[in-house]
């Protein structure tokens, strides 16, 4: 695993981690208390694009939502922050996908494609003081969004990038081949009404994806489980990595994971979940969570259609696949 740089001393980091984890809460507690005074409804309203963003306030819970232009009733929920308790992850894939911690439990470099609220890696910035961020976002109108009601970190180890995900990894390899690798990866992109674009899902984009991860590294996916080209994803993303893992944390989502290094074995990765959870002390059931990690052998089991699906791959999108443009 590469190296990682120093980190610089204006982020507060202490030897004892618990300086660190108090400092910081500090610091977005008082950030977000002017929040906590406003009364319930929309605070927020932005056309950006072909969509609005939204966000709402209940009680002590924020939403941040997608409204396509024509569809005001159709809202999709990206992220959701209680101002009680801002370290909660309260969207069950979200609490899922901090089991990529499972594989590589000291990240030092981290990717997310997709940013919203940026609530992942907002808590990963909380738990993991020695880790560096690069996070890549489209919508533009997002960044101040996040930062003003998500709490996302202002900080020179936290990087936003308003790039699409995919074309950032083939610069960052064209540009500087000799970049250190990541050890976690998110990818959790998805258009307005909910599909994941193409370019996302195909052999070519998880090849680039292994290609950027160390050897101890892996990458997280979300997807919804109700895709009529699940079977084809997961048997694309198998054909790119040789063991993948999945939960599913709710009725709508699957969180998938594919490790770089050798496949364990599911009592192997409860065990580090317990270790994991004894040190951050999650508010949230991550060690049930990694109760319902499921190996990919027995997802291609549940999955319809699995000998029949095809390996998805840029050059040859399917017809109808919404977004599967290149």
């Amino acid at each position: 695993m590469d190296e990682p740089p120093s980190i610089p001393q204006s982020i507060g980091l202490q030897a004892d981690q618990q300086t660190w984890l108090d400092q910081n809460r500090a610091v977005v507690e008082e950030r977000l208390a002017p929040l906590r005074e406003r009364g319930d409804g929309t605070l927020c309203f932005e056309l950006s694009g072909s969509h609005f963003i939204v966000v709402s306030k209940e009680g002590s819970v924020l939403r941040l939502g997608l409204v396509e232009q024509g569809e005001a009733k159709t809202v999709l929920v990206q992220s959701k922050l209680d101002l009680q308790d801002p370290f909660n992850l309260i969207t069950p894939y979200n609490q899922a996908a901090l089991l990529g911690l499972l594989w590589t439990p000291q990240p030092y470099r981290i990717y997310a494609a997709g940013l919203g609220g940026g609530r992942i890696p907002m808590v990963l910035f909380h738990h993991l003081p020695q880790a560096y961020f690069e996070c890549t976002e489209v919508t533009i109108e997002t960044i101040p969004i996040a930062v003003d009601y998500f709490g996302l970190p202002c900080d020179e180890r936290f990087e936003v990038i308003i790039q699409d995900g995919r074309d950032f990894l083939v610069e960052r390899s064209e540009v500087d081949p000799g970049a250190p690798s990541y050890d976690l990866m998110i990818v959790d992109i998805a258009l307005g009404n909910g599909f994941i674009p193409y370019p996302f899902v195909t052999q070519d984009f998880y090849q680039l994806c292994r290609s950027h991860l160390s050897p101890n590294g892996v990458l997280v996916i979300n997807w919804l489980s109700q895709s009529p080209f699940l079977a084809e994803r997961i048997k694309t993303l198998h054909s790119a990595f040789d063991s993948i893992y999945y939960c599913r944390p709710d009725q709508g989502n699957i969180v998938m994971f594919a490790p770089m290094a050798d496949e364990l074995d599911l009592e192997r990765l409860r065990e580090r979940a317990r270790a994991r959870q004894n040190h951050h002390q999650f508010p949230f059931p991550f060690v049930e969570l990694a109760d319902r990690l499921g190996t990919g052998d027995e997802l291609m089991s549940e999955i319809p259609g699995w000998a029949q699906a095809r390996i998805l791959r840029d050059a040859a999108p399917p017809e109808n696949y919404q977004g599967n443009s290149i």
